[in-house]
C-alpha cells in the first residue's frame, strides 16, 4: 500500500480495490476491531466527542494535572487530551496533556 497521504491512498484503494478489501479483511482477522476489544471504551470515547461537539463539555486549554498548556493543532483545536478513570461514567474525565495522560494510562 502506497504513503498514508490521503490522495495517494485513495487513489490506490480506487486502482486495487480487491486488494484493499483482502488487507482490511486480513487486519480484522488479525487483530478484531476496537468495538470487539473493549466497546465500554468505544462507547465513552463515543458519548464524549458528542458532548463536546455539541457544546456540552468545553475542551480546556490547560492540563488538569499539571497546570500546563500544551498548545494547539493544525486545526486550532487544544491539545488537551481525555481520560476516563471509569469508562462506566463517560462524560466524567481529566482532561491531561499527552505525557501526563500517558502517565494516567500506566498507574
Amino acid at each position: 500500500m502506497p504513503s498514508n497521504r490521503p490522495e495517494y491512498r485513495r487513489a490506490w484503494v480506487a486502482a486495487n480495490r480487491e486488494k484493499a478489501r483482502e488487507y482490511v479483511r486480513r487486519h480484522y482477522a488479525l487483530y478484531g476491531s476496537k468495538y470487539d476489544r473493549d466497546p465500554e471504551k468505544v462507547r465513552a470515547r463515543s458519548a464524549l466527542n458528542q458532548a463536546v461537539r455539541s457544546g456540552k463539555i468545553d475542551r480546556p486549554e490547560t492540563c488538569q494535572v499539571c497546570g500546563l498548556a500544551p498548545g494547539r493543532d493544525h486545526r486550532g483545536r487544544s491539545l488537551v487530551q481525555a481520560h476516563h478513570p471509569d469508562h462506566a461514567d463517560p462524560l466524567r474525565v481529566v482532561w491531561a496533556d499527552p505525557l501526563c495522560h500517558a502517565s494516567l494510562e500506566a498507574a
